[in-house]
Parts: C-alpha cells; structure tokens; sequence
C-alpha cells in the first residue's frame, strides 16, 4: 500500500512538472537563440525599436489613413504520423480564427469588459491562402511535407529545410509562412519578430495539437496560438513585456496596462488587478485560455501597422492572393519603370503597342491611394514625399504592380 501511495504521488508530482514547464510560446526564446546564434541581431532588433518609436511620432495618422490589406499566407504541413497530416478543413478553420480575431468579428468581442471597450482594434489585417506559389504557379497554399522527425523544438532550424526533414519557406517578403509540426508536450508554438531571423527562418511555428479549432482539446482548442504568434510576427511583445511578467517590464504600448501575471492556463471570471490596474487579461497577447481570449488594442494595432510598413511591407502588395488569371502577364513582362529611385519625374515604358486604356494608379506605403489617371509614359512626383510607392496598371486581363522609391 505504501509503495502504490509513492507510484501515485510521483505521477502526481511529474503532472505538476509537466504543467509548470508548459509553454505558450516561445517566441522570445527563440529569439535569444537566433541572438546567440548571430549577436549582430540583437543590434537589428535595437535599430527595429529606435525606427518604430521615430515612425510612430511621425505618423500620426497612420492607424486613420489607410486601406485594409490582405496577407498571402503558405501552411507548411510537416508530419510524420496521420493524425499530424492536417486536414484542409482545419488549416481554413485557422485562417478563419486569423481573420475574425484580427477583423474583430470573434464571438468573445461582447464579453471585454466595458473599462476596455473602447481600446479594442479593428487591425484590419485579413489572411489568404496563396492562390499563386513563388514560381507563378496556382496553388492551394498548403504544403505537406512527410518527415522522419519525431518531434521539432524551438531550438533546431530543420523544421525549415526539407534537407533536414522540415520545409523549405516561401520567399518571406511576398508570404507569411506558418510551419505546423509536432513540437511535442509541453510548446504550443513561437514566432519570430521583424527583422530579427534570416530570411528562410522567417515566421510562424505552431504545434499541430494547437493549429485550427476543429476537434482540439481545450484550453488552446481555438487558433489563439496562432493569433498570438502572428502578433509577434508583426512586432508585438507580450503585455508584460520581453520579459518574465513583472511591474517593472512593459510592452511599451500605453493602452495595455502593465500586469504580472501571464495567466497562463486561466480565465477569470473577473477582473484581476496587478500593478496598480485592472489587468486586460482577455488581450491576445496574454496566454489565457483560447475561449477568454477576445482582443488587440488600438495601441497594439498601431505598433503592428509601423511594423508592417517598415518591415514586412512586401506582404501589403504581393499579389499572391489573386488567382493566377488576374495578373496580365504580357504586360508584366513588358513593362519597365525608371529611374527607381526617382526624384522629380518617373518614367513608364512598354515593350508594344497597347490598344486598350489602361488605368494607372499609385497608393502609398499605408495603401492610401494619392494618384490615378490613364496610363502615361511619364508621371510628375514633384508633389510626392519621400519614400516607398506602389504603381498598379489595371487591365481587362488583370493588374500589374511595381514597387518604386521617391529620394
């Protein structure tokens, strides 16, 4: 009797182990090894900081004056056994959590308490699928890559090279790559942040028990994981900061009230109060359960937006969500721009005669349209501010875009 009282409580006590050493996400691991790895990003990370502070000072309207973008997104399925070999129900189950959470259309929206009401964001961010892969081909977006791999980690770069049994990435400046895998027991995923990763290392990492809201376990059952991890995909810290959760750490936003508590594996049924203020426990980037978790602040959807302007700006314009028939392909490859940089005068030039009239538009870094007009073989930027500028022609067979630079 005595040995079965010592069986159960060292089961018992190994529970407890397992709980403790549970991880959410990793994220900010992973990034102290990419930093051990190459110390010159943790200066990248310094100069990241340093332009989004300055960006967000000087664009005041930068959350008001812009258009909605949508992200081309590549699912790389890696897995060893079936239950791994995600379906493509739940992979579309998971875009739709995405959308939802960061359109503010989830269901938990009408359960923030009204002292938060009027600090939840509409990002205004919405994923696709990639309807084209990088050598212009029609895709599903999803890739499936069997391994012989029991189990990745945040520690090994193999999840992204089929050489060494995971998957190689998608060009990160026209894809947000989400790799879905068996990261084991105790990690539900991690992320890197903006220019913080090379560039075929780029992205997202979710374990497959946590990806999607079909037929999971609870408490991570509803693609919060995921949400969470894009969050840090675009810049944003945890609420307590880079740190562990103490008063003295801070994300740096100022509608996220500091907190010392992660809430990890909870959901309050009030509000808790830490460090002088009521806790915004339901935000996303805390680790409550995926059923209490509801919003991104406005705070944060700005921090997000100058991260994605100054970063990840290839996503905003990659025509990767379009289907393969409406990019007019003789005019991409006919069409030339220079100088780029321009300065006062921008030259357009086509390799044949074009009957059709064709409509040319130019939207700035924030996707705000500030010039139309019929296509013309020289376009006036003496009115234009310095900086990054997309022109899109339209066609009766698609559109074509080029990216240039006003100095």
């Amino acid at each position: 009797m005595r040995f079965l009282f010592i069986l159960i409580g060292l089961i018992f006590s190994q529970f407890l182990i397992g709980q403790n050493d549970f991880h959410r996400c990793s994220a900010n691991e992973h990034r102290q090894i990419l930093h051990q790895q190459n110390p010159a990003k943790i200066q990248q990370q310094e100069v990241r900081k340093n332009l989004i502070e300055n960006y967000l000072k000087n664009n005041a309207g930068l959350v008001q004056n812009r258009a909605a973008v949508t992200i081309p997104v590549v699912v790389h399925v890696i897995y060893k056994d079936s239950e791994e070999n995600l379906s493509d129900a739940v992979i579309l189950s998971q875009i739709d959590a995405l959308n939802e959470d960061f359109g503010m259309n989830n269901i938990e929206i009408d359960d923030v308490p009204n002292e938060f009401q009027n600090n939840i964001a509409n990002v205004d961010i919405e994923f696709c699928l990639a309807k084209i892969d990088p050598n212009g081909n029609s895709t599903t977006g999803i890739v499936r890559q069997e391994t012989n791999i029991n189990q990745f980690n945040n520690q090994s770069s193999s999840i992204f090279y089929d050489d060494e049994g995971g998957s190689d990435s998608w060009p990160a400046e026209n894809y947000m790559n989400i790799w879905v895998c068996n990261l084991g027991s105790f990690l539900a995923g991690f992320a890197t942040f903006p220019n913080d990763a090379d560039e075929g290392e780029d992205g997202v990492v979710i374990n497959y028990t946590n990806f999607g809201r079909l037929g999971l376990n609870p408490p991570y059952h509803l693609g919060r994981t995921t949400t969470h991890e894009v969050g840090h995909f675009f810049g944003l810290e945890h609420v307590w900061g880079g740190g562990s959760a103490s008063c003295s750490n801070d994300d740096d936003i100022s509608d996220t009230p500091n907190t010392n508590t992660t809430y990890l594996s909870q959901c309050p049924s009030v509000v808790p109060n830490s460090c002088g203020s009521n806790d915004m426990f339901m935000n996303f980037m805390y680790y409550t359960d995926d059923a209490c978790m509801a919003m991104f602040s406005e705070g944060q959807k700005t921090v997000i937006l100058a991260n994605l302007n100054n970063f990840r700006v290839g996503l905003t314009t990659s025509m990767a969500c379009n289907p393969l028939a409406t990019i007019d392909l003789l005019l991409d490859n006919s069409l030339l721009i220079f100088p780029n940089p321009a300065t006062n005068l921008l030259y357009l030039q086509l390799d044949f005669p074009v009957s059709d009239i064709l409509r040319t538009t130019i939207f700035d870094n924030l996707g705000k349209n500030i010039y139309t007009d019929f296509f013309r073989n020289k376009i006036d930027l003496s009115n234009f501010s310095k900086g990054i500028y997309f022109l899109k022609i339209m066609t009766k067979n698609g559109i074509v875009t080029r990216k240039f630079i006003v100095q």
